[in-house]
């Protein structure tokens, strides 16, 4: 059975009606990429392990209609972005990724820059900080919301996918039912509408269990010490019933940073953003009052 993801009709590469298109990072990588221009505040939006940008779309409606700049793209094998080869596994290295987001936020990011990211998001957003600040450019960014962070070492030793991560594309694609059982279980709080979840599982039917494990085993694990150099305002969102990610990895991070609030979000799981939107609009306006002039 091919590892390569498929393209359900029910993933329309959107982000709240706003177009979408390819566009070319580099030579052979290509992303579809969501853009809107608008205001000096831009809102950078980074999803996580098997999601998509579509994901965001509460955040991205919400803020459309407040004129601000808005960025988000589908990671490479993700979304309506080109497919994943299992051949290529260092497509989605760490560094790959993050020189994604670097040429992006070079061509779009305009005046008071936040960026938002998801579970393996956070991290991503975490790793591109600390790659600014180490070529003396983390004043690029003015604040980051970091939403279900997963944890910072590596991530298959424990979690939803740490049993599946060696197993060979096969034997992953015959294990799918049983992983999204689990991660049902695991990433929603109890009471959440069933109709969001079903959207949800219908948008992200196309991903491969071997492009999500390719993804994990190769994420750079982060050194806790080397946190204290971020030293812009983060904030932390932590769902209540969230079971997916280590408990004590949002704590951990938090602990870490040298400017940082945490919040524990009840009625939560994983899928903060859209379980709670609210909870996600009212963070990034406080952060957007400490940093916007």
């Amino acid at each position: 059975m091919s590892g390569w993801t498929r393209r359900p009709p029910a993933y329309q590469g959107r982000n709240a009606g706003e177009p979408s298109d390819l566009h070319e990072i580099r030579q052979g990588r290509a992303l579809s990429v969501a853009h809107r221009p608008g205001s000096d505040l831009t809102l950078v939006f980074i999803h996580g392990t098997g999601g998509n940008r579509r994901q965001f779309d509460p955040l991205w409606t919400h803020y459309a209609e407040t004129g601000a700049t808005l960025l988000a793209w589908d990671a490479h094998g993700h979304g309506a972005s080109p497919r994943f080869d299992p051949r290529l596994p260092h497509t989605l290295a760490t560094d790959a990724l993050l020189d994604d987001a670097e040429t992006l936020l070079n061509r779009h990011a305009t005046g008071t820059t936040i960026l938002i990211g998801h579970s393996l998001g956070a991290r991503i957003v975490l790793s591109l900080l600390l790659r600014l600040a180490r070529t003396g450019r983390l004043g690029q960014i003015d604040a980051a919301l970091l939403i279900a962070p997963s944890d910072l070492g590596m991530i298959t030793r424990a979690g939803l996918f740490g049993p599946f991560a060696r197993l060979p594309g096969p034997a992953l694609e015959w294990l799918r039912p049983l992983a999204g059982r689990m991660f049902r279980d695991r990433a929603w709080h109890p009471d959440t509408d069933p109709a969001l979840i079903a959207e949800q599982r219908a948008q992200t039917s196309g991903n491969s269990l071997a492009m999500i494990t390719a993804l994990l085993t190769q994420a750079t694990p982060i050194d806790p010490a080397a946190l204290a150099a971020l030293t812009l305002p983060i904030t932390i969102l932590a769902g209540q019933a969230d079971r997916l990610v280590p408990r004590d990895a949002a704590g951990t991070i938090a602990t870490a940073l040298p400017d940082t609030t945490i919040e524990i979000i009840p009625r939560a799981g994983h899928q903060i953003m859209l379980e709670r939107p609210d909870a996600c609009i009212a963070a990034i306006e406080r952060l957007r009052a400490k940093v916007q002039p």
